[in-house]
């Protein structure tokens, strides 16, 4: 199905092993809301769901995470993960979409 469209941006929704290997020649955007089972693998079933997005981190163009903590959390537990991917945090989009910002 991937392959029957055409896109601008390729932005999974979950850490699915269907998006690996899925290469459709755009780039593709991660969002990263938490860190909770890298913090905590024994509540996780499968271990293939941390592969599977360490995986996808490491191959978006960029990575939207929900605020520092997030970003730092991640830079953390996946090496191979450079600073500059990083997007702006949910929240600053948020308060630019509200015209909140200072």
């Amino acid at each position: 199905v991937l392959h029957d469209c055409v896109y601008d941006v390729f932005h999974p929704t979950n850490y699915s092993d269907t998006y690996k290997d899925v290469s459709i020649g755009v780039p593709m955007v991660l969002t990263i809301h938490d860190m909770i089972f890298e913090r905590f693998p024994i509540f996780v079933d499968k271990m293939t769901l941390l592969k599977n997005k360490k995986e996808l981190a490491e191959r978006s163009e960029a990575i939207i995470a929900i605020s520092n903590s997030t970003k730092n959390e991640i830079l953390n537990y996946y090496d191979n993960i450079d600073e500059s991917k990083f997007m702006l945090y949910i929240m600053a989009l948020i308060c630019v979409i509200l015209k909140k910002v200072p």
